[in-house]
């Protein structure tokens, strides 16, 4: 492998993603149907499955591909990513040449993948940019047989992205259905990249068991647990000794009351009862000083190393969402958050991408960021939720441990920062992250320092008078210190900096020339109304007219820029033999 090019700073194609693609060329041609990859959060499971079907295509095996996800969000971020990938390919700024290339440069040969939903078909002939389409898993869900025309169509490679998601119970039900579906259409794929940031799924249950392999191990706790056998695996521990991945730092908030009976008193410490952690939490001291802290380490980033430093916070639900946002535009009305819940529905996708434009400093959500949401900014999470499954800690922590460029910040101070419970599976989840950065630090041979403050040292911070419902009372471990009073205001805002504006998919550019369409229809509308209030030439009248209009805008052969611009043609035609203005529409209008 060979790296060259124009860029100051050429980005270099890691181990796992060249060993992906040799081995999927290698499984092609020996009649394999699929391969595995187990790439922790961060490490880049897009760029090798990009990568592994531009060689397919540039060899002749494949007419296009078809990505699936979990959410819509993802799917609109891996057709941005896609493009960006392409043109740093095309620019130089990551230049990769494979053995078999005989030391030729690889170049992006196909097109893009276009965000779909369950447009027929999903890869249209009819826009010649497109190479592949990428949806979700309820898109197959809600209409299986758009899916499976498209990989009867031609050699077509499929995509499972987060494949840990099949066969888990989802809020609509449809996690085994789309399980279910998904493996019926691997029989029409040419090839399958399967992919996924985790080796165990929570509840043990095997995926896709024709096309994986699977093990079992025994744990240190004598459970047994059914383990993925991938065929490229990169863990934290690999992303953190090649500088891929943050080293790992955490701050522990130790919450220990008093349960007041008649007859006795129990006292309880959320370290040992894992049922007590979801009352803790939801408590307003409790996720207060959560939130207080991680504000205070925000200020604390912002200040030395870079204020476009942002954080993640995550609640129990909806409700305590919406409470935590509340209190930070009040509490802190100079710092600027978002909030994303599910029952915001198109407004909280939108906070989503607003928030990966820059400018923002806290994310609030539940659970809607903590699968492939990828904003290197983000640096702290703030844990104010109960959610202890390992997959689930594991994919949030990815939100928070992808490294920018070390000519943008040093690495020594990149450090995902956790602010959590001191329960006692949080604590086992952040020592096993902290031991895996350390193994990685050690192997690196580098010592750790953060800040300039010398070696890392976790804190526990403990809250005071706190009461979790009527008849309880908080009191202290008397061993730990507890935290400084924390001022009424907080007199900090984050630095000014430009917005990049907000990069269009091919979706929002053709929604953005179908909204203009309708606009100049509704006003011919509207004018023609106005002109001939009767029947004339025993051809429209006003209702026919907008009737037809209506038949013209939700026409479903509309995919394609050039689509609307016919229509455009037409309308501008109508106007001038019914001697109404014509409006004035150009292409070029709208950027591409």
């Amino acid at each position: 492998m060979a790296q060259t090019g124009v860029s100051s700073e050429v980005k270099t194609l890691r181990k796992e993603q060249q060993v992906a693609v040799e081995k999927a060329v290698q499984f092609y041609k020996e009649g394999l149907k699929s391969i595995t990859l187990i790439l922790c959060p961060g490490y880049g499971k897009t760029l090798a499955s990009q990568l592994i079907c531009n060689e397919f295509a540039r060899l002749g095996y494949i007419d296009g591909a078809v990505s699936y996800v979990p959410r819509l969000t993802l799917s609109r971020q891996y057709e941005l990513d896609w493009r960006r990938d392409k043109e740093e390919f095309r620019s130089g700024e990551f230049h990769v040449e494979f053995p078999w290339t005989n030391g030729q440069f690889t170049d992006f040969l196909v097109g893009d993948f276009l965000e779909v939903e369950n447009e027929y078909p999903l890869v249209s002939p009819r826009i010649p940019s497109q190479f592949g389409a990428v949806t979700t898993y309820s898109s197959l869900c809600s209409n299986p047989q758009i899916h499976f025309d498209q990989f009867k169509r031609g050699r077509f490679v499929l995509i499972l992205d987060e494949s840990h998601q099949l066969g888990q119970e989802s809020e609509g039900g449809q996690g085994t259905q789309s399980a279910q579906l998904i493996e019926k259409l691997v029989e029409y794929a040419a090839f399958v990249i399967i992919m996924t940031g985790t080796e165990v799924r929570t509840d043990r249950k095997k995926i896709l068991p024709k096309y994986i392999k699977y093990e079992e191990r025994v744990g240190d706790n004598g459970m047994r647990k059914i383990h993925l056998v991938p065929d490229v695996l990169a863990r934290y521990t690999d992303g953190v000794r090649d500088g891929y991945l943050r080293k790992f730092w955490y701050n522990l908030v130790d919450v220990n009351y008093s349960k007041v009976y008649a007859n006795r008193t129990e006292q309880v410490n959320i370290a040992y009862e894992d049922g007590s952690i979801k009352k803790a939490v939801k408590h307003t001291q409790v996720w207060q000083s959560l939130v207080d802290k991680g504000v205070e380490r925000l200020r604390r980033g912002k200040s030395l190393i870079d204020p476009r430093l942002c954080e993640l916070i995550t609640a129990v639900d909806q409700a305590h969402a919406r409470k935590i946002h509340k209190y930070l535009e009040e509490k802190y009305p100079r710092l600027r958050s978002l909030i994303a819940v599910s029952d915001d529905g198109a407004k909280a996708k939108n906070n989503l991408e607003e928030f990966k434009q820059g400018g923002y400093d806290i994310l609030v959500t539940v659970k809607m960021a903590y699968v492939g949401y990828s904003y290197k900014w983000l640096m702290y999470w703030v844990c104010a939720s109960h959610y202890r499954a390992f997959l689930d800690l594991e994919q949030t922590a990815g939100r928070i441990i992808r490294t920018l460029p070390e000519s943008t910040i040093p690495l020594k101070k990149q450090l995902a920062e956790v602010i959590a419970p001191a329960d006692v599976r949080m604590k086992n989840f952040l020592f096993y992250m902290k031991e895996c950065s350390d193994r990685g630090i050690s192997e690196k041979q580098e010592k750790e320092e953060v800040l300039g403050e010398g070696t890392y040292t976790p804190e526990l911070y403990k809250i005071e008078n706190v009461s979790i419902q009527p008849g309880m009372t908080m009191s202290l471990f008397p061993e730990f210190e507890a935290p400084k009073p924390q001022q009424k205001t907080f007199n900090f805002h984050s630095t000014s900096v430009a917005i990049p504006p907000r990069p269009k998919t091919y979706k929002d550019t053709l929604l953005e020339l179908r909204t203009k369409l309708q606009r100049a229809m509704s006003q011919t509308n509207v004018l023609f109304a106005k002109k001939y209030n009767r029947p004339i030439d025993h051809t429209y009248t006003a209702n026919e007219c907008a009737r037809h209009f209506r038949e013209v805008i939700n026409d479903n052969t509309i995919r394609t820029p050039e689509d609307v611009i016919k229509r455009m043609k037409w309308l501008q035609h109508f106007r001038r033999q019914k001697n109404l203005p014509i409006p004035n529409f150009r292409l070029e209008e709208v950027e591409m």
